[in-house]
């Protein structure tokens, strides 16, 4: 699973409150973004959890590719 992550960032959180292991909030920016050890591919065992950021992100900024 690949994460592509957008510029429609609010800086909300909710994508790095639900699955920390890819997601990080820079609280000084205001704007969450992928863990540099994320962008390539999704470790397995978080998929379910970013599946749920995906959902829960406001703006639709967090799109996901299988493969």
């Amino acid at each position: 699973m690949k994460v592509v992550f957008g510029e429609k960032c609010i800086g909300c959180g909710v994508c790095a409150k639900s699955c920390p292991a890819v997601f990080a909030f820079n609280k000084e920016a205001r704007r969450a973004s992928l863990r540099p050890d994320a962008v390539d591919a999704v470790p397995e065992e978080h998929e379910g959890a970013v599946r749920d950021a995906v959902l829960m992100c406001l703006t639709g900024n967090i799109k996901v590719v299988d493969g």
